[in-house]
């Protein structure tokens, strides 16, 4: 099992009653019709009970037609274990025999193949889950953006590749995100939908100065990034409008949006730093 999924299984099967062991070279024989969809609920509950996620276990049933739904016998488990592949159906000596064959060895690497994506996509997948998304708006969180839109009167120069490449990073956010991707997903979430070229652009300056990241996703409005959050998730953004003006405005039409929709959010301070929300992911 993997993750305390079943993935392969079998019945070993004694000689007789009378037999010791269902080992091969003592007449027992494997079916490897195992109904892994029924036991499946037990094999999640016994590894989370003994805490091996992944392993080999041998289980053991009182009754000769026994129901896998009902609580085993638990004779061993290991960590690891060599798994048997099965047999061809027309196959009718003992498994010992099949061993001896060229067959049982390609079966065997397929098998083992099949055994290793499995274990990949399952630490993939426990990686992922440990961790949340954490979204981060780019403009005056990451960026010193609202100098440039300042020094170009709010125009639309103030959004073409020249002028992005020479915003200044806040300073702390490159350390401060690179310390916070030991926890989270940082993905980038930037409403630059109306700059010259905005991914390029944008994933250019964020590596030009040493930023750290999961993703860059660019929308064409506040709004949209909604469709991109949910309740598992964190979105860092200054929430601020108008930056031309002497006094930017809050965007608190957005702020109502991700509060009713219950989704998680921090306010960048503006013109603040890093070091003034750390907190908040403690």
């Amino acid at each position: 099992y993997i993750e305390g999924r079943p993935f392969h299984a079998y019945w070993r099967i004694r000689k007789s009653l009378d037999s010791a062991s269902a080992a091969s070279n003592l007449g027992g024989y494997q079916d490897f019709d195992f109904p892994m969809q029924d036991i499946a609920p037990y094999v999640a509950e016994f590894a989370n009970q003994t805490g091996i996620p992944v392993g080999g276990v041998d289980f053991i049933w009182e009754a000769a037609d026994a129901d896998v739904k009902t609580t085993p016998y638990t004779l061993e488990v290991s960590p690891t274990s060599d798994i048997n592949p099965p047999a061809p159906a027309s196959w009718h000596k003992t498994y010992k025999e099949f061993k001896k064959t060229k067959g049982y060895r390609r079966a065997f690497l397929q098998v083992r193949r099949l055994w290793t994506d499995l274990m990949t996509l399952a630490v993939i997948d426990k990686y992922r889950r440990e961790r949340k998304d954490l979204f981060v708006d780019i403009d005056n969180v990451v960026a010193l953006s609202m100098e440039r839109v300042r020094r170009c009167k709010g125009s639309k120069k103030a959004y073409t590749a020249a002028e992005v490449a020479q915003d200044k990073p806040v300073p702390g956010a490159a350390e401060a995100l690179r310390r916070l991707r030991e926890h989270y997903f940082i993905r980038f979430l930037t409403a630059r939908g109306s700059y010259e070229d905005p991914f390029n652009v944008t994933q250019t300056w964020l590596d030009l100065k040493g930023f750290e990241y999961d993703e860059l996703i660019v929308v064409d409005g506040p709004e949209s990034k909604v469709a991109h959050l949910s309740a598992d998730s964190i979105l860092v953004d200054d929430f601020t409008l108008g930056h031309e003006k002497e006094e930017p405005s809050i965007n608190q039409k957005f702020i109502d949006q991700l509060t009713s929709a219950g989704l998680p959010f921090i306010q960048f301070p503006l013109g603040g730093s890093w070091d003034e929300i750390m907190t908040s992911f403690d």
